[in-house]
Order: structure tokens, then C-alpha cells, then sequence
């Protein structure tokens, strides 16, 4: 009888460890991402940059668990793992999720608030938004959100780091809306070629993305500039 009930014990205890494993389980991991799994939506760059209020959207193409981490730049990349440096526009935020979210959910991030919209659901607060990457400027801090440029820019979502330079990181989704300057070609398949990496607003496309799937442009090789704000509608192929 001693012996059952000290087996009985062990048992007792080794449940309530897997238990509590399980638990601490729940309470800190988070989805990991590949390319497609989010789409951007729309983007307001809101010309003057003291506004802070650039907004961007996109939708989750799979579920995504509480304390998920999608971090955004607009940092361009140049090959070879050579990114745009920080500077006075360019930046990093990261956006943690705060609750379980399903496919379909469009999340909007204004500045440094986000808020999510459940499929027939309205917007509501969800997550946090802060400032991984800034200059410490008077427009570009760590209490500012994303400075995206009407004249052009671009968006890029990862995970696996802070900044998009740092070892791991894997791109999931990615937004460009600009024109190469004379010299350089722009297009569809790789965005911009190396003789446009004349200012923050160009960018090479990062690797993992694929246009049309993952990674899209917003307006055509030769077609215009100064693209102050974008909604799309996903009608078309590969998302009709």
C-alpha cells in the first residue's frame, strides 16, 4: 500500500509538471511566419511628417496565436544583406499581438497603436507597437511611428530579429510604391536595380519574396510617382 500511493505521488507530480509546461507554453510562444502569410492592405503616408500617424494595414492569411511578433521597416535593401542605414525617415517598429486572431483578420497600425478587425467584426485595440529602430531625431524616436515617404518607399514585414539585417530573420510579406530615378531600372520581379539606391525610397526586393504572391508594387515600370496613400482590393489573380 506505502508503495502505491508513493507511485501515486510521482504520477501526481509529473502531471502537474507537464501541466505547467504546457501552460508556459500557451502563455509565451507565438505563430512562426513564412512568406504569404500576411498581405498588406493599404498604407497612408500622411505628407507631413510631424502628423506621426503613417498607417498601415494587412491581412492574416493563416491563425495567429497571443504575443505573435511582426516587426515592419521601411529600411531599404540593397543585396548582400546591405540595408539602408537608420537615419532621420528610416526606422523599425515591431507589433505584438494581443490576442488570438484568425484567418481573415485585417490589422491597422497607426503610429504606435495597432487594432484589429475579426472578420465581421469592427476595429479594436489589439497588441502593442513599439520603436525597435529609430535616429533619435525630433520626428524619427522611439515614441514615433513609421515615416513612410509620399515620394516613395517601401514596407517590409519579418520575423527572427529586431532589425532586418540581423542573422535568421526571415521576410514574410513585403510593399514597394516608387519609381527609380534616370540611370536605373524598376520592376515588377526585383523592384529596384542597384543603379536606383540613390535615396531611402528605393529598394531591392528582400529574398524570400516572390511578386505576386508575397511582395507587390504598387505602380508599373514607368508609370507615376508620389503614391500618398494605397487600398487594395484583392480581386485579382493569385487572390481572386
Amino acid at each position: 500500500m506505502k508503495n502505491f500511493y508513493k507511485i501515486k505521488f510521482n504520477l501526481v507530480g509529473m502531471l502537474a509538471l507537464v501541466a505547467g509546461l504546457l501552460m508556459q507554453n500557451k502563455v509565451y510562444s507565438q505563430t512562426t511566419l513564412v512568406a504569404g502569410d500576411i498581405l498588406f492592405t493599404g498604407y497612408n503616408t500622411i505628407p507631413a511628417p510631424q502628423d506621426n500617424a503613417d498607417i498601415i494595414s494587412f491581412v492574416l492569411l493563416r491563425d495567429i496565436s497571443n504575443n505573435t511578433v511582426i516587426n515592419f521597416t521601411d529600411r531599404g535593401y540593397f543585396g548582400n544583406n546591405i540595408w539602408q542605414a537608420v537615419t532621420s525617415t528610416e526606422g523599425t517598429i515591431r507589433w505584438t499581438s494581443g490576442s488570438f486572431l484568425p484567418m481573415g483578420t485585417e490589422v491597422q497600425i497607426t503610429a504606435l497603436s495597432a487594432q484589429a478587425r475579426i472578420p465581421g467584426g469592427s476595429l479594436t485595440t489589439n497588441g502593442t507597437v513599439v520603436k525597435t529602430e529609430h535616429y533619435s531625431s525630433t520626428y524619427n524616436n522611439a515614441s514615433t511611428g513609421m515615416l513612410l515617404a509620399s515620394t516613395g518607399d517601401q514596407i517590409i514585414a519579418f520575423q527572427g530579429g529586431t532589425s532586418p539585417s540581423d542573422s535568421g530573420v526571415v521576410f514574410i510579406a513585403g510593399l514597394h510604391y516608387t519609381q527609380c530615378g534616370s540611370g536605373g531600372v524598376n520592376t515588377n520581379d526585383n523592384w529596384d536595380t542597384a543603379a536606383c539606391f540613390d535615396s531611402p525610397t528605393k529598394s531591392m526586393m528582400p529574398p524570400g519574396l516572390q511578386n505576386g504572391f508575397s511582395a507587390f508594387k504598387t505602380t508599373i515600370p514607368g508609370g507615376t510617382t508620389n503614391n500618398y496613400s494605397g487600398l487594395f482590393q484583392c480581386t485579382g489573380a493569385p487572390y481572386a
